[in-house]
C-alpha cells in the first residue's frame, strides 16, 4: 500500500532486484478507471447535491466515493490490468 501512494505516476523499484520500472497505461485501463470514478464518485455527488442542494455535502460525497471505493478499485486495476515496462 505504501508503494502505491509513494509513486502515483506508476514508477516503482522492483523489490527483488531494485531495477526501476513503470506501469503502462492501456486504453482498457483508462476506460475502466473512468467508469469506476463515474460510478463511485460522480453519481453519489450528483445524488447528494440533488437532494441537499449543498455544494459542501456534494463534494464530501465525491471525496467519500473517491477514497473509499475508487482508490481500492484503482489498486486492483493496477495489479490486474496494467503491465510493467522497464525504464
Amino acid at each position: 500500500m505504501r508503494e502505491y501512494f509513494r509513486e502515483p505516476l506508476g514508477r516503482h523499484n522492483c523489490p527483488a532486484c531494485q531495477r526501476r520500472f513503470r506501469l503502462k497505461y492501456s486504453f482498457s485501463y483508462i476506460c475502466l478507471f473512468a467508469l469506476a470514478v463515474f460510478i463511485t464518485a460522480v453519481i453519489p455527488w450528483v445524488v447528494v447535491y440533488y437532494f441537499t442542494r449543498s455544494d459542501l455535502f456534494g463534494f464530501l460525497a465525491f471525496l467519500f466515493g473517491v477514497f473509499v471505493f475508487t482508490v481500492p478499485i484503482d489498486r486492483w486495476l493496477d495489479d490486474n490490468w496494467r503491465k510493467s515496462a522497464e525504464i
